[in-house]
């Protein structure tokens, strides 16, 4: 019986031997692992069934409070620590109700530092629209903080949502 390569050559085949080199890559990656240096990347709100139409800053549908510790133990005690939270946003139909990605800080009762943070009126179901899909970076404030996601509209003339996770790299 002869095995034979399914892919370019990464797949391991009867003649493929393991060698140190593999070894080592799989040392490293547990390493790594064992010491939590994985990203991961966690919902902290949205849906896309539910439409909210305010005129205000809400939270979004089903918002996860996430708390993250900038202490000096933790991360670096520094107030110039930013962490990327990912914006899905859409508006009924374009017009002039616009949705725009907002975090509230909620240890301090105040709205958080939210770089690239744009309006959005894009309609589109594939998330094609321009700025439906925003990458923003939270300003992360020193100390032990509990953060929440929200939304802004201009106006409550038409619903919008939207989804958010958060990105980190612990």
């Amino acid at each position: 019986m002869k095995y034979i390569k399914v892919n370019s050559g990464t797949a391991f085949t009867k003649p493929d031997k393991w060698r140190l080199y593999h070894a080592e890559q799989t040392r490293q990656d547990l390493a790594l692992l064992g010491k939590g240096q994985t990203s991961r990347c966690q919902f902290v709100g949205g849906s896309t069934l539910f439409w909210i139409r305010q005129a205000y800053p809400v939270d979004l549908i089903d918002a996860i409070d996430f708390t993250i510790d900038n202490t000096q133990e933790q991360w670096s005690g520094s107030a110039d620590v930013v962490v990327p939270i990912t914006f899905y946003l859409r508006c009924v139909s374009w017009g002039s109700t616009a949705v725009t990605p907002r975090v509230w800080n909620v240890t301090k009762r105040q709205v958080a530092p939210l770089a690239d943070a744009f309006e959005c009126f894009a309609f589109e179901y594939d998330w094609s629209g321009l700025k439906q899909k925003q990458v923003t970076w939270l300003t992360l404030a020193s100390g032990v903080n509990t953060y929440r996601v929200q939304q802004q509209t201009n106006n409550g003339n038409n619903p919008v949502m939207a989804m958010a996770w958060l990105g980190l790299h612990i």
